[in-house]
């Protein structure tokens, strides 16, 4: 457990500064187009290519020292944000930094698909079975820094400062992880199964293409895991809305100080129920506590787009964070009890893929239905501006107002069904949870 804590503590710092980096990116970005979809975008690209190589990274897990890949992933990111820094730094128009930006937070996130699938499997070897809940809450909460302290850091430099700053900060985070996985490596016996390096490249290929075949067959095997990667699926797909539409709606009430400041507020809300999680764990049954989780979120992700005060909406967001380390907890102990460690790397990679790729279609079409739908419906003269529908207020955010509240709705439909669904339950029935 003293090992997993360390890397817990290194990746805490590595979010705290990738936070930061994507929190100015896309102020950046916004404050020279003003366009949600270009948000929308810098999202896309951030995750997509992580998505489409999480299931190589996966098998590389399997099958090769993960903590070498980890250092790998982080060096090579770190040279994309040395890249970013040179390109806002010697360019002499803004416009001529947003496509480099663009297309170093792609070469990113590739090496970011690689470290993923090694660093879950990583904590599976790290702890013990019955540590799974608990482990899961500090994982939440590492992975909460991004939220909880880095838009209010970011948004004090930037009052202060520029992006450059942020930029070098978050070089060195980059820097103190790699230092930290090398004593955790170096504390480590090497007992993965690594394959030889005499094995030739043919044999090699098809050893990939069948366990790309072997990971899928695992979660397609288990009705019960399939069952809640289709539900991480959906939820993915609208948690990436929620993602998408909060920022540009706070500031369209607020200034970059006051966004950023009330992103760390709300954010407290997954250190509650993460730091609940890691000291107690989950009391319910793990498919009881997604459900309920889930139901709670969507319900108040629809009070925080019918809300037009910067304080009431900071209130509702706040506790949809705090549900959110509940259901990842649930769904990421599920899969743990389900899934042998040894296959672990590419069933997570698989995993990721297909419940990431429900993010990439919501990035696709959440800035384009903002920009071009909802908030002109929403605007004085729309076509929604005389219905029923006005009580919401119109002008600037409440369309994006009004997309929130649907996403909420349709968020809480889709856990409920979680409630009734035999064979996730059935999951913890076989793994006597």
């Amino acid at each position: 457990m003293k090992r997993f804590i360390l890397l817990w503590i290194g990746e805490m710092i590595s979010n705290i500064g990738s936070g930061m980096t994507a929190f100015a990116l896309s102020l950046y970005i916004y404050n020279f187009t003003g366009k949600v979809s270009d948000i929308a975008l810098l999202s896309l690209i951030s995750f997509l290519p992580a998505i489409l190589i999480n299931p190589i990274g996966g098998i590389l897990a399997d099958r090769h020292d993960r903590r070498v890949l980890m250092i790998m992933g982080d060096v090579l990111s770190g040279l994309c944000l040395l890249y970013i820094l040179y390109i806002i730094k010697t360019s002499v128009n803004m416009s001529d930094t947003i496509v480099p930006i663009f297309i170093a937070i792609g070469v990113s996130s590739i090496f970011l698909g690689i470290l993923e699938p090694a660093y879950k499997s990583t904590v599976t070897e790290l702890i013990s079975s019955d540590n799974y809940d608990k482990a899961s809450g500090l994982l939440q909460l590492a992975a909460s820094s991004k939220l909880l302290i880095s838009p209010a850091l970011a948004g004090i430099i930037l009052a202060k400062s520029n992006i450059d700053l942020i930029l070098i900060i978050d070089i060195s985070t980059v820097l103190f992880t790699i230092i930290i996985l090398a004593i955790i490596r170096n504390s480590l016996k090497n007992d993965e199964n690594i394959i030889e390096e005499d094995i030739d490249k043919t044999t090699t290929e098809k050893n990939i293409i069948k366990e790309l075949r072997d990971g899928l067959q695992i979660i397609r095997g288990n009705k019960g895991v399939s069952n809640l990667v289709f539900l991480m699926f959906l939820a993915c797909f609208l948690m990436a809305f929620i993602q998408v539409l909060v920022r540009p709606m706070i500031l369209n009430i607020a200034n970059e100080k006051m966004l950023g400041i009330a992103e760390s507020i709300c954010a407290f809300g997954i250190l509650v129920g993460s730091g609940f999680i890691g000291i107690r764990g989950i009391k319910l049954s793990y498919a009881r506590s997604l459900g309920i989780a889930g139901i709670i979120s969507g319900v108040f992700i629809s009070l925080a787009g019918l809300s037009s005060s910067l304080t009431f909406i900071v209130i509702f967001i706040f506790v949809f964070f705090i549900t959110l380390p509940f259901i990842n907890a649930s769904a990421d102990a599920l899969v743990r009890n389900s899934i042998p460690n040894s296959l672990q790397g590419r069933a997570w990679g698989i995993i990721g893929f297909l419940t990431q790729i429900g993010i990439v279609a919501a990035f696709l079409i959440s800035g384009p239905l903002v920009d071009n739908v909802f908030e002109p419906m929403m605007r004085e003269g729309g076509i929604l501006s005389d219905t029923f529908l006005k009580v919401l207020g119109l002008g600037p955010g409440r369309g994006i107002g009004l997309l929130l509240i649907i996403v909420g709705i349709l968020f809480s439909i889709v856990f409920a069904f979680t409630l009734y669904n035999k064979n996730i339950n059935q999951m913890e029935e076989k793994d006597g949870i």
